[in-house]
């Protein structure tokens, strides 16, 4: 399995809340003439609007196919389809989760235990994903939640779909979200960490956590910190005696010792500024600040105003305000200075 994949499962069940919530129905994301289909304005193909129904904000049908947004659900049948609860879907044929089919799940039989695992008289699913070799009869959920759904059988434990490798099932214990450990392992998210010591092991925080000897991120080892100094500082920066990280990789020319974290992706040392792992150009460190009543990422100094990182061209940083988050409301923009409205980082001359 690719080491990245089982991070999905960190953020996957906040997503499905919030599809959950998308889902109900809202005729406005589809319209129709006498000749077309359309999701949000894409031509749903081979559809026919004669007999087209919309079933909620993702689903439609006609009389001969279901439509997931706008892609045909080949092998699909109109008459027996029906919604489930957390993305599930099925008709006579198949279960289906966001459009795509479950291999192997039965209809009849098919069952959700919760939002995050289901089963039919023959298996045991992890959303679209079948666990292999494992024991239907013993199988029991530890604990389930957006990243850290546990599950266990007779024989194993489980992180998501993932097997724990080499666990011993008598002194494993679950420490924190997707962390966990038994007598002589550590796991992060499923995946042992080879060189971690059971003992010592701490989380230090977003993404990181360490032992006596070593500081991790993710599964990783974080090559050349040093875990009696370490630290992290949020926004995905971390810190040690000698050097600076983001996103588990040093950042060239940052100065430690002054290093500091500002929020929504921005921080500074003595000589600059700083945009997730890259250096903003000609910002200015004593006078930088955040616009903190935004959502996006506005900054500015005596200088200049920037977004994301990047200096908006003829912005005055004088007069510049935020007047939305994110555009909504009674504005569409979502700053403003004395010359132009801005919407992220595009702009508009005031008439």
């Amino acid at each position: 399995m690719n080491k990245k994949m089982p991070y999905v499962l960190l953020m996957l069940g906040s997503l499905l809340i919030c599809a959950d919530m998308l889902s109900a129905y809202s005729p406005a994301a589809f319209s129709k003439n006498e000749n077309a289909v359309y999701w949000y304005g894409k031509k749903i193909e081979n559809c026919d609007p004669g007999s087209f129904e919309s079933i909620d904000e993702a689903y439609s049908r006609d009389n001969k196919s279901v439509y997931y947004r706008t892609k045909q659900i080949t092998g699909s049948d109109p008459a027996t389809f029906e919604l489930l609860e957390w993305g599930y879907a099925k008709d006579k044929n198949a279960v289906y989760i966001e459009g795509a089919r479950i291999e192997q799940a039965d209809p009849g039989s098919f069952n959700i235990i919760d939002y995050l695992y289901a089963r039919d008289n023959n298996a045991i699913y992890f959303r679209d994903e079948r666990l292999e070799d494992i024991d239907y009869i013993s199988f029991e959920i530890i604990q389930t939640g957006a990243g850290r759904s546990y599950a266990k059988d007779k024989h194993s434990i489980f992180f998501g779909a993932t097997e724990l490798e080499n666990v011993d099932m008598d002194s494993f214990r679950i420490i924190n979200g997707g962390y966990s450990k038994d007598y002589k392992n550590v796991y992060c998210c499923g995946l042992r960490l080879d060189e971690a010591d059971p003992e010592s092991f701490q989380i230090a925080g977003y993404q990181y956590s360490m032992d006596t000897d070593s500081v991790y991120h993710k599964t990783e080892l974080l090559k050349g910190s040093d875990p009696g100094t370490f630290r992290v500082m949020g926004s995905g920066y971390a810190v040690d005696k000698e050097s600076v990280y983001y996103d588990g990789n040093k950042l060239a020319g940052a100065e430690a010792d002054v290093f500091e974290s500002l929020g929504k992706h921005y921080a500074k040392d003595g000589t600059g500024v700083f945009y997730k792992d890259k250096k903003v150009e000609s910002a200015d460190p004593l006078s930088f600040q955040l616009f903190k009543h935004s959502l996006l990422d506005y900054a500015k100094d005596k200088h200049a105003v920037f977004y994301e990182g990047a200096q908006i061209e003829g912005a005055d940083p004088g007069s510049f305000r935020i007047i939305g988050a994110f555009g909504r409301g009674p504005s569409k923009f979502s700053a403003e200075d004395d010359n132009f409205y801005y919407n992220g980082p595009l702009k508009v001359k005031k008439q």
